[in-house]
């Protein structure tokens, strides 16, 4: 079994990998994605009575996408450059596309922190970022 490899994703137009400033390396490195959006219950509970009253399966639900990335650097400051371009980069709400689905558009933003976690050898950090992405009716539904 092959393993599948998203080298870049664009952000409201923009690339990724070309948010990467003079001597840094950025790489993707790891995507979770749902493989199906959750879907709203519609019940109604009955005061009084054992049960509920079920009336089947609302609309799709907001989803997830996380991605975990890699900054390496030459220097710690050069790594640092581009956490400060990603910052711009990643403002707003927009279209997410990643380069293994490039027909697949999710309308996204990111709402949480990004922590940045730096490692102990040369200019590396690793990030995880969450994507909050719209609801949207799936092909069959």
């Amino acid at each position: 079994m092959g393993t599948i490899s998203i080298d870049d994703f664009t952000f409201q137009g923009d690339s990724f990998l070309g948010q990467a400033t003079d001597n840094v390396k950025l790489l993707i490195r790891r995507v979770v994605r749902p493989l199906r959006q959750a879907r709203r219950r519609h019940k109604v509970v009955i005061p009084g009575r054992a049960g509920t009253w079920d009336f089947g399966v609302g609309p799709p639900e907001d989803y997830t996408i996380t991605v975990e990335i890699t900054i390496s650097g030459e220097e710690y400051g050069d790594a640092m450059n581009t956490v400060e371009a990603l910052k711009g980069f990643l403002d707003g709400k927009g279209a997410l596309i990643f380069g293994d689905q490039p027909d697949e558009v999710h309308t996204a933003e990111v709402y949480d922190q990004i922590d940045l976690d730096p490692q102990s050898i040369g200019a590396t950090v690793y990030a995880s970022i969450e994507f909050e992405c719209d609801a949207k009716e799936e092909e069959g539904s």
